[in-house]
């Protein structure tokens, strides 16, 4: 007991007689029944806040661990927008298309040099329906309906085309190809291609009787240009490109074209003092 004036041991003692005094007033109180009651009452309510604490702190870990999940959720979403606004940016303007396999073109070239026939199936689903017509009308309605289809697979028959480079690709060229040429240059030059491919077959595809005379010539030209090397095969010259295209034969369009054959795009077959590029089929 360290006190350091009379007041503070006169408080001491104090506090020390109104411990006694309270237990005094406590000791008898086993006999009482009323205070046996209340306190019977108040161990069963501490028993059972005890209860009710337990469920609180269950509760309350598994609002934590959902807490945790929705949090690693959360994060996992922003990462997920991240990357998506960045494929956003970053669409190349050109995207690959899907071509037909060999045969399938195969068998539709054949299909329009046999005088446009389709095969049995297309005939069926075109031909008019049947009813109380007589000969001479059916037979009125069969030109028109072998010219719409002659048309209509002229129209639809596959067209060559160059499939565009992919960034990887692209990226994965030597330095000394590239030069200081991009990306959107070689692909643009693949669309000047594919116009000259795409003008030059839909013209081969048509009758030679229905052509006029200087698609006519042009006719001719392209099947002079073709030998055994060729057969079975889509290309085009340096002719072609200035003829259909915007594009000049600069050493720019070369450095591309030497890309495209480095990248499998293309392959030359040369003879006869022409250099012909060969579309080479992804399929």
């Amino acid at each position: 007991m360290d006190s350091g004036s009379l007041e503070e041991l006169a408080q001491h003692f104090k506090n020390k007689l109104s411990d006694l005094q309270t237990v005094l007033e406590i000791q008898n109180t086993k006999d009482d029944d009323i205070c046996q009651t209340s306190i019977l009452s108040l161990e069963t309510e501490l028993e059972n806040l005890e209860v009710v604490m337990v469920l609180l702190q269950n509760e309350l870990k598994k609002a934590k661990e959902e807490c945790e999940k929705k949090q690693k959720l959360n994060e996992e979403l922003l990462d997920f927008n991240k990357c998506l606004q960045y494929t956003i940016s970053n669409v190349p303007e050109r995207l690959p298309r899907q071509q037909s396999n060999t045969e399938q073109r195969k068998k539709e070239s054949k299909v329009i040099e046999e005088n446009g026939k389709p095969c049995d199936s297309e005939v069926k689903e075109d031909l008019p329906p049947v009813g109380n017509s007589n000969n001479s009308n059916s037979q009125q309605s069969k030109e028109p309906l072998k010219k719409s289809f002659q048309e209509q697979n002229i129209n639809n028959v596959y067209q060559p085309e160059i499939q565009y480079l992919t960034v990887e690709e692209f990226e994965a060229v030597p330095k000394y190809m590239k030069g200081r040429m991009n990306y959107k240059q070689v692909n643009a030059m693949i669309d000047e291609m594919n116009k000259a491919y795409g003008a030059k077959y839909k013209l081969l595809k048509q009758k030679k009787s229905s052509l006029n005379d200087v698609n006519r010539k042009r006719y001719e030209l392209y099947k002079l240009q073709e030998s055994k090397d060729t057969a079975g095969c889509y290309f085009i010259v340096d002719d072609d490109i200035k003829e259909f295209s915007v594009k000049k034969m600069d050493n720019t369009s070369r450095s591309i074209l030497t890309i495209l054959r480095h990248c499998g795009r293309i392959k030359e077959v040369r003879g006869g003092r022409l250099v012909r590029y060969v579309l080479v089929d992804m399929y």
